[in-house]
């Protein structure tokens, strides 16, 4: 996994924050599914989704461009950092989150996603994380969100080897994910 923070003057940054006031303002925050305060996150929820004994949750809302926003400078300044970071040039893109979780505990449970690279731009108000298991070394790893700035991560979801992660937020959180599917 690629790891790392941007300038605030970097055009994704300034294209995320437009998005970000827009999200706050709009009727998102009024739309969150689930219940807090369960054990969703725990080490031991993530071997009972491997095994497929328990349903996946969650408590969060998520949005999208046919809700009165033009996510397009987002989209073109998140696909030229992608192919900076990794030099990727051929592939097929696919918007696959756009996702608000909530003050006082927001959250997806552990799962894993479909074939092919992520970008995810998280924005977190205060203490937040994604945590992940380590394709190859089976570690649980938690990877926090610098509170009050963007954060970006990079990885690669692989059908033979898959990389189950989970989200928390005690405080506001707001993410946009791309998948890229490499041609």
């Amino acid at each position: 996994m690629i790891e790392f923070e941007l300038p605030d003057d970097h055009l994704l940054i300034i294209s995320l924050d437009k998005m970000l006031e827009w999200v706050r303002t709009s009727d998102v925050p009024d739309r969150v599914v689930g219940q807090p305060g369960d054990d969703s996150l725990s080490e031991e929820q993530l071997q009972k989704r491997m095994a497929i004994e328990i349903p996946n949750s969650c408590r969060m809302s998520r949005f999208d461009h046919h809700e009165g926003y033009d996510f397009d400078d987002v989209q073109k300044h998140a696909v030229a950092l992608y192919e900076e970071k990794t030099g990727n040039k051929k592939y097929a893109l696919i918007p696959v989150a756009k996702t608000w979780y909530p003050p006082g505990g927001g959250y997806i449970g552990w799962h894993i996603d479909q074939t092919g690279d992520r970008l995810y731009c998280a924005y977190a108000e205060g203490k937040s994380y994604f945590k992940y298991r380590d394709p190859e070394t089976r570690e649980v790893i938690t990877s926090w969100d610098a509170p009050g700035k963007w954060s970006f991560r990079i990885f690669a979801f692989d059908e033979e080897n898959p990389m189950w992660h989970a989200v928390y937020a005690e405080d506001l959180r707001v993410s946009v994910g791309y998948r890229f599917v490499l041609t």
